[in-house]
């Protein structure tokens, strides 16, 4: 039996690391200056001093506010949203609710590897699009989309691009492009409760929560010095083991791939093109992917099938074109910093165990 709980879903959220308790604690009791988070931020995410950082409570009001404070300041010009068909909850309910208002948009498609390619943005815009909204990586699946030619279709056809980067902050290197970047801290090992929205120099936000002069005139109300005290260090943290995840990690994923395709048959999906280095979505044939999750979370390891801020992964899979028996019995599994070679073996073997039951069962049922 399992003692702890090995974590294999890292991109819902990662747990803390001393150094960001450390970093919170201090700023309970002192109440320092919060220069120091916002540099480390700053330098996290490859913004300049003439850009913007604005502190949020989460990813998905980052996210809000980017789109709906770009609709609404558009108004009566160009009135078209794009957004990417396997982006997570808070993109697609924000256009949403534009739509309500009179806004219209368009979900652009992924290809057969789960990309969202620039020629799919370009068939997608129209002469009154104003903004794209993309995640630069998928937290399900690991797919990384080709954010440096869509940049190109955005600055050629005249619309602005909102890319959130959370899941890629200490996993990928290079310089993020985009006219507004969001992120929400708990995928890289912030406090629950953190996010920001970044403003590239020369563009304009109105604020989404009014009432006050904070952050510039951004957003109203005081910034929880902890909580920032704690998205800094993480993000500081994350940038400094971005090495050691695109190669040990990578290592582990790559481990768990090969053991249980070798021991249970499982299928690696979405592998044709470039993914984040800790990030692996695998269907296990004949087995149903909610009842392998559930046992796996008796048994004290935790994956993901999605839901809550994500889609549910079946749906995201059958959306890149996965066959629907396969989608149905997949998980995704997020590794970290923390977890261990032991843990990867321990996994396979509890999926071993697992696998072969719920195989079992089926056979008896039929």
């Amino acid at each position: 039996m399992i003692e702890h709980t090995i974590y294999l879903n890292n991109s819902e959220g990662m747990p803390l690391s001393q150094g960001v308790i450390d970093a919170m604690a201090t700023q309970f009791s002192q109440k320092l200056p919060n220069s120091k988070a916002l540099c480390q931020i700053y330098a996290a995410i490859d913004a300049s001093d003439e850009d913007t950082l604005v502190i949020t409570s989460s990813g998905a009001e980052a996210i809000n506010h980017v789109i709906t404070s770009v609709y609404f300041d558009g108004m009566g010009s160009k009135e078209h949203l794009l957004v990417g068909s396997t982006s997570e909850a808070a993109s697609v309910m924000a256009c949403g609710r534009c739509e309500s208002f009179g806004a219209t948009s368009t979900v652009v498609p992924v290809n057969e590897k789960g990309i969202i390619t620039a020629e799919a943005v370009r068939e997608a815009m129209t002469p009154r699009t104003r903004l794209l909204s993309l995640p630069w990586v998928d937290g399900l699946t690991g797919v990384i989309h080709p954010i440096e030619e869509i940049v190109s279709v955005c600055r050629e056809r005249g619309v602005l691009l909102h890319l959130d980067i959370t899941h890629a902050i200490g996993k990928l290197q290079g310089n993020l492009q985009g006219d507004y970047i969001t992120f929400d801290g708990a995928p890289f090992g912030a406090p629950v409760g953190t996010g920001a929205v970044l403003i590239r120099q020369g563009r304009l936000l109105s604020p989404m929560i009014q009432g006050g002069v904070e952050q510039a005139g951004f957003r109203a109300g005081g910034v929880n010095g902890a909580l920032l005290a704690g998205l800094g260090q993480a993000a500081f943290e994350a940038v400094e083991k971005c090495d050691f995840v695109c190669t040990e990690v990578a290592r582990l994923r790559d481990k768990l791939e090969a053991s249980l395709v070798d021991f249970v048959g499982a299928q690696p999906l979405m592998v044709e093109g470039e993914r984040l280095p800790n990030c692996t979505a695998m269907a296990f044939p004949a087995v149903c992917g909610e009842a392998l999750a559930y046992a796996l979370e008796k048994a004290k390891v935790a994956v993901s099938i999605g839901g809550g801020s994500f889609q549910q992964l079946k749906t995201l899979l059958k959306t890149c074109g996965v066959e629907s028996s396969l989608a149905n019995s997949a998980l995704s599994f997020s590794l970290g910093a923390n977890n261990t070679e032991e843990d990867v073996l321990r996994t396979v073997d509890v999926i071993t165990e697992a696998v072969s039951s719920l195989r079992k069962l089926s056979e008896q049922i039929k």
